[in-house]
């Protein structure tokens, strides 16, 4: 509901008063009237306002939204390959003149050819091809006549889980063999025998294998911890965040490489004045989500209360540029045609006076690093008071707690932080752009600058 801001009687006797007429068929004097207490420096009061009655509700408070911190894990086939070459030897088994009954001697090697690698379901598989060269002989006296030769293969697949366990420990890998070309010679089957010794070398590689990979429990509970850290911005505020969840993506394997993600959810504070004190809780179990983002994601919720709102725009508009002068303004958050804004409650002295309510809303200004008002709306259609909104629009605002040039570096040094129990040859590349205000709310208690830096953390095996 909106009320005219003066009765028409009052309208009337300013205008008999400015024009000198007298104002008889009202009961009112001659000549202009005296000025009252509410008059400024700038002049008369011509139009004395009343503030109309604004029917709206309080705004709910405003749920900080989820925070991530991502690093995205890499590694191509080509250095994987060759970290398993380095655990499986060339010659996996041999024999020389070994007895094999009426058949005579039989003599063999077993090597592995090059390791392949590719994605099966959420294992990396590792296919090695192992080639045999056999040869039997009769004995005769100190001489073994060779009569007969063959080449029998055999293949090895190593399957190691990429999906750690919901304590976060990697699953130990699985080798096995399968003959795919057999060797018969003269009746004698000499696959059992290459198999039994391709398998023997096949499994002391299946515990080298386990044994090289890295328990990576510990530095997933030390950057769990290193979340827990408040991140300074300056001597007198941090951001905290509050993690709640860790999650992994499944294995993915596109253009030679292979990757997998790893995220921590959580919600992000301003804190002041910094405390270092922080009590992380134990490690969650593991969860597994297949739309985890590249890039980690900050959002800050920046609160300014409404007696700051209030004292910062009334201080900002306290040099007077127009013939009516904003005395006090008092920020008020409604919730007003189902939108949260501020209702400004104005006190004007000066060719206005009195007092009346502009709805507005609140965005950041980067060139000015303050809140400005904007999408300003008087609750009193009255004209004269344009010139009043347009002074609100290009005058008033409101600073921040903070330097949003500064978050940036402070997510950089969170994650880096977060990744630092990585051990050589590992790389780990951390790129933050500048920070940005995306979005300015009005709730219960004033309003919040949600203060959104976003980056990129990547752990690279070369």
């Amino acid at each position: 509901m909106i009320a005219p801001s003066a009765s028409a009687g009052a309208r009337l006797r300013a205008l008999l008063a400015t024009s000198g007429a007298c104002g008889v068929a009202l009961g009112a004097a001659c000549g202009p009237a005296p000025l009252g207490p509410e008059h400024g420096a700038g002049g008369a009061c011509v139009l004395t306002l009343s503030r109309p009655p604004l029917l709206a509700d309080t705004p709910e408070a405003l749920e900080p939204p989820l925070s991530r911190v991502v690093v995205d894990a890499r590694a191509t086939v080509r250095s994987l390959s060759q970290q398993l070459e380095k655990q499986v030897p060339v010659l996996l088994g041999s024999a020389s003149r070994q007895d094999i009954g009426a058949a005579g001697e039989v003599s063999y090697t077993v090597t592995r050819g090059k390791v392949t690698i590719d994605l099966e379901g959420e294992h990396l598989r590792a296919r090695v091809p192992v080639d045999t060269k056999v040869e039997i002989c009769k004995s005769l006296g100190p001489v073994c006549i060779r009569y007969g030769s063959c080449n029998p293969q055999l293949l090895a697949v190593t399957r190691v889980p990429l999906v750690l366990a919901e304590d976060y420990a990697i699953l130990p890998s699985r080798v096995s063999v399968a003959l795919t070309r057999g060797c018969v010679i003269a009746g004698y089957d000499a696959g059992p025998e290459i198999r039994r010794q391709a398998a023997r070398q096949i499994g002391t590689v299946e515990q080298r294998i386990n044994a090289s990979v890295p328990d990576v429990r510990p530095a997933v509970a030390a950057g769990w911890r290193q979340l827990h850290v408040p991140v300074a911005l300056s001597r007198d505020s941090c951001i905290r965040v509050e993690p709640t969840r860790l999650a992994q993506s499944p294995p993915t394997l596109a253009e030679g490489q292979l990757g997998l993600r790893l995220a921590a959810f959580g919600r992000a504070s301003l804190e002041g004045p910094c405390s270092d004190q922080s009590t992380p809780g134990p490690l969650p179990a593991r969860a597994l989500d297949a739309s985890l983002p590249e890039h980690s994601e900050l959002v800050v919720p920046v609160r300014t209360s409404r007696a700051a709102l209030s004292g910062a725009l009334t201080l900002s508009l306290s040099k007077p540029e127009g013939a009516t002068r904003v005395l006090k303004v008092d920020a008020r958050p409604v919730r007003h045609d189902g939108q949260s804004r501020l209702a400004l409650d104005l006190t004007l002295s000066g060719r206005l006076c009195g007092e009346t309510t502009v709805l507005a809303s609140l965005r950041y200004d980067p060139k000015r690093a303050r809140l400005v008002l904007h999408r300003l709306t008087a609750l009193d259609p009255s004209p004269e008071l344009t010139p009043v909104i347009q002074e609100l629009e290009r005058r008033a605002d409101v600073p921040l707690p903070i330097d949003v040039g500064v978050v940036a570096g402070s997510l950089r040094a969170l994650i880096q932080a977060s990744t630092s129990e990585v051990a050589e040859p590992v790389r780990v590349t951390v790129s933050v752009p500048p920070a940005r205000i995306d979005r300015v709310e009005v709730d219960a208690e004033g309003s919040v600058a949600l203060l959104l830096v976003t980056g990129t953390a990547r752990v690279e095996l070369p």
